[in-house]
């Protein structure tokens, strides 16, 4: 009778208790998350035109014909690579030339063009002017 006792009342706060906690475990979103709009589907993929797998004869590549020429005159340890960035120019990649010299638009003009051919005064690379046939591809 006495385990009977203790038995109800232990019963009893367990059923209870049981029904308290029973909703807390229910895992209900707090907010809405919106759904993701798609919108790739109207700007259309850029075109690369830094190199070129099947270009015709004739035609210059930047990949393949341009950045081997700058990269093996221009950007050296200590001249115009990545780290170096001599005069601030970054001479590696299309992008970085384009975005640290003054050649968009005008690369005959430019201080860049004028330092590779000597007409500005100051004839780069110190290690030897670039050949005419170099000078020329870069120039297409």
């Amino acid at each position: 009778m006495k385990s009977i006792k203790i038995l109800v009342p232990l019963f009893f706060i367990t059923f209870v208790m049981v029904f308290i906690l029973m909703p807390s475990c229910k895992h209900d979103l707090i907010y809405d998350i919106p759904k993701p709009i798609d919108t790739t589907h109207h700007v259309p993929p850029p075109i690369d035109t830094t190199h070129c797998d099947t270009c015709a004869a004739g035609v210059i590549s930047f990949t393949y014909d341009v950045q081997p020429i700058l990269v093996s005159n221009c950007a050296k340890s200590g001249c115009h690579d990545s780290i170096s960035h001599a005069e601030g120019l970054i001479i590696t990649s299309y992008t970085q030339i384009m975005a640290t010299t003054d050649i968009p638009g005008n690369l005959v003009n430019s201080n860049f063009w004028q330092s590779m051919t000597g007409s500005g005064g100051n004839l780069m690379p110190p290690s030897g002017a670039l050949t005419a046939a170099q000078l020329a591809i870069i120039q297409q």
